[in-house]
């Protein structure tokens, strides 16, 4: 009995694997652009999925961006990365953000920045829910959590020890490259007026 169990959820796992192959392939293939889907790349649960604004920081700086900077989008949280998608029907995401040694603070009640560990400020965002702030800081803290544990594992040469399903697997793919699809962040103003004051002739 616990042969053909065994057997059976073996089998299931294979067909689950070849699925989500073929669709990494489509995905690839398209450039980018098809096969990842919010429904395919939350596959049976994703880790986080809430409507919210978001919006890149200027670099360095860390003043507070607007609640009308950006319309509503997804955002769903597939292991150690953001997925943010324009519209719920969308083929794929806009893009990716790592959540590597990122950290979520709050800011006002509906106001979240994603910060790195040097305290610089990626991105602000925004939920018009106001109970997704503490579920979007919680996992974001995890799935960082989980990757820097996974980082030192492979460098301590136990990658056998990292096992994922395949859904991961693939969501892990499609971040690779929507990562590099990132919205540029903004230039800093304060940074460019002090560059401009310097460069400023100086009077007699």
């Amino acid at each position: 009995m616990n042969e053909l169990m065994n057997a059976d959820s073996s089998s299931r796992g294979r067909r689950r694997n070849s699925f989500f192959q073929r669709l990494g392939a489509s995905f690839h293939r398209s450039g980018g652009d098809r096969g990842a889907d919010i429904a395919t790349l939350r596959g049976n649960q994703a880790d986080f999925e809430g409507q919210g604004s978001i919006s890149r920081v200027a670099t360095g700086c860390g003043c507070f961006g607007r609640s009308d900077a950006k319309e509503q989008r997804t955002l769903l949280i597939k292991g150690p990365f953001c997925f943010v998608y324009d519209m719920k029907n969308d083929s794929s995401p806009l893009f990716a953000v790592s959540l590597h040694r990122i950290k979520a603070k709050t800011v006002s009640l509906n106001h979240v920045q994603l910060c790195t560990t040097l305290g610089d400020v990626e991105y602000d965002i925004f939920f018009k829910d106001t109970n997704f702030v503490p579920v979007f800081i919680e996992e974001v803290a995890k799935q960082s959590s989980i990757s820097q544990s996974e980082e030192i594992r492979r460098q301590l040469g136990h990658d056998n020890l990292i096992n994922k399903r395949a859904s991961l697997r693939f969501a892990e793919s499609v971040a690779k490259t929507k990562v590099k699809e990132q919205p540029d962040a903004p230039p800093n103003k304060a940074a460019i007026n002090d560059a401009m004051r310097t460069l400023a002739p100086v009077g007699y």
